[in-house]
């Protein structure tokens, strides 16, 4: 079965300001180095399962 694709709306005005606000305030959070490891270590093994 295929999954309906919706086409997300353009967002204009206090919808923008608010979702650039929000970018500006998470673009300086990093993840941790330990966070990172144990990331790439589940993709990795998720994709190593794979067939």
């Amino acid at each position: 079965m295929a999954t309906t694709i919706r086409i997300t709306p353009t967002l204009s005005g206090k919808s923008s300001k608010q979702f650039n606000m929000s970018l500006s305030k998470n673009s300086t959070v990093k993840v941790s180095a330990s966070r990172k490891e144990n990331m790439s270590a589940l993709v990795k093994k998720v994709l190593s399962n794979k067939k």
